[in-house]
């Protein structure tokens, strides 16, 4: 863990010239399109910008836990490019090899980046629904699978996989750290600013509210919230995107 932060400070100090003046001094920017923001021990956020038809510019989010040289990687940017620009500057920045990957669902913002992973000799392990989809679509097919949830642990840190039902896309899970109080909500679940449902071609908006009752009472202490997209918000983000989602489903009649 000292080597980790001696090596994030050390990494920081480098860059620290081209992070603008605005942002906040745990941001790193890789480049135009890539940063990563530290949350707390030896967890990151990843953000990454493509542009999409009928939405225009977007940030997408990822998480990365690193532990000894190793990490975990939740979710994947859009492309097979910026993938392997993530992996080059961990490996050649911070001295750390991606060696697990989840994704949150099967949509490219998750599973974008997959085939590249695979080529590095990543591990990947995905919800069964995930994995069937990817089959189905004739997608990068993660390696592993599980049913409903999964426990265990990556290098020493606790970990949940849990599906809670459909909502954003119908085999969307949360990954929840106990120790940390972190929850990656990904695209289930809106950052605070967003006013907007997003995309719900693959959703079951009248699920989504009984989706999101269930991470609530299973996850009461989880502090902070990573959304698929925007800004890293607390706990009642979740309420926020109930209200988003309701309001939806009742002009949708």
């Amino acid at each position: 863990m000292k080597l980790l932060h001696r090596n994030f400070l050390f990494l920081f100090l480098i860059l620290a010239p081209v992070v603008a003046s605005s942002q906040q001094p745990d941001t790193v920017v890789i480049n135009n399109n890539i940063q990563l923001i530290h949350l707390k021990d030896s967890f990151f956020v990843h953000i990454t910008s493509d542009y999409v038809e009928g939405f225009g510019m977007v940030s997408s989010n990822g998480l990365l836990v690193i532990r000894n040289g190793n990490a975990l990687m939740i979710d994947t940017p859009m492309d097979e490019a910026k993938t392997t620009e993530l992996l080059d500057f961990l490996r050649d920045s911070m001295h750390t090899e991606v060696t697990l990957f989840i994704p949150g669902h099967w949509h490219n913002d998750c599973i974008g980046g997959l085939e590249e992973l695979h080529r590095h000799n990543v591990f990947s392990i995905a919800n069964e629904m995930t994995r069937a989809e990817c089959i189905k679509r004739n997608l990068e097919v993660p390696k592993a699978s599980f049913s409903k949830s999964i426990q265990w642990s990556f290098c020493g840190i606790p970990l949940e996989c849990f599906y809670p039902g459909a909502g954003h896309s119908l085999d969307n899970i949360v990954v929840y750290f106990p120790e940390q109080k972190i929850l990656f909500g990904g695209c289930l679940i809106k950052s605070a600013e967003s006013t907007s449902i997003g995309n719900i071609a693959d959703a079951d908006v009248q699920a989504w509210p009984k989706t999101l009752k269930k991470v609530q009472k299973k996850y009461p202490n989880a502090e902070i919230i990573i959304p698929g997209h925007g800004s890293v918000g607390s706990f009642e983000i979740i309420e926020h995107t109930k209200r988003i989602v309701l309001l939806t489903s009742t002009l949708s009649f």
